[in-house]
């Protein structure tokens, strides 16, 4: 088993009680992505058991080592602040929508909603009242808008080098919170909604003091606020995540040598 991550409670009990713990103990070696997750898995009686990190690290680590400029992305932000806010769902976009509609900055907005559905893209967009444009629509001429709607898929990783800030979708429902790795190499401070338990690196760059967790409205425009009149202190606070990055990646050199 490679990159195995558990949580206390979760193979507390062994067979007939537990099937996932007794299934487990069937590996010859477990590689697993944090202490914790090897203390849990020693302590159900499996020896061979190492600490190998989190490949997503490397992973993250390579796609920003790759040149993957957008040009019209740049064309559009300008020299202007601008926000990119990936993953996003209906619990994020009211909190969005709201700042986007209120704000008297001369910011820039990159919208990438969780699902490409016409029908709610096209609900987001008439819910906003400053100028917005989707991707599909954009070029060098037809450009004039505060607000980008990303409405294909496979770019939201690229898009992140073009943030000053990020928000990450997920966390204000129950959808559970999208990649936070992938902006963090980019050096940016991130904001996040509420719900974060269940994801460590979420928890890691909160202590660290490069991510911030928000709970409504207020707390979201005061964050940003903050981040947009501060640029130095936003630049420190983006350093905190890459760092964070930096620190663990190295997984897949790890596992290949065990291997």
């Amino acid at each position: 088993m490679i990159c195995g991550l558990f949580r206390e409670g979760q193979l507390k009990f062994l067979w007939p009680f537990n099937f996932l713990a007794n299934s487990i103990l069937k590996f010859d070696y477990i590689l697993v992505q944090d202490e914790k997750s090897k203390k849990i898995i020693q302590n159900l009686g499996h020896n061979n058991t190492y600490l190998c990190g989190d490949t997503r690290f490397d992973r993250v680590y390579d796609t920003m080592s790759q040149d993957d400029s957008i040009e019209i992305i740049e064309g559009f932000k300008g020299n202007k602040l601008c926000m990119v806010a990936g993953s996003i769902w209906e619990e994020d976009e009211r909190i969005l929508v709201n700042y986007i509609n209120t704000c008297e900055q001369d910011f820039k907005f990159i919208l990438v909603p969780h699902e490409i559905n016409k029908q709610k893209i096209s609900k987001l967009r008439e819910s906003i009242s400053q100028t917005s444009i989707l991707y599909s629509e954009f070029s060098e001429k037809n450009n004039k808008s505060d607000v980008l709607i990303i409405d294909n898929v496979g770019i939201l990783a690229r898009l992140y080098k073009y943030a000053d800030m990020v928000y990450i979708g997920g966390g204000m429902g129950p959808s559970g919170l999208h990649n936070t790795l992938e902006p963090a190499i980019y050096g940016v401070p991130i904001i996040i909604g509420k719900n974060y338990s269940k994801f460590s690196e979420a928890k890691q760059m909160i202590e660290l003091g490069g991510m911030f967790s928000i709970k409504n409205d207020q707390e979201f425009k005061d964050r940003v606020d903050y981040l947009s009149k501060n640029k130095l202190a936003a630049n420190k606070i983006g350093l905190i995540n890459s760092n964070f990055v930096l620190d663990n990646k190295g997984a897949t050199n790890k596992i290949m040598n065990y291997l």
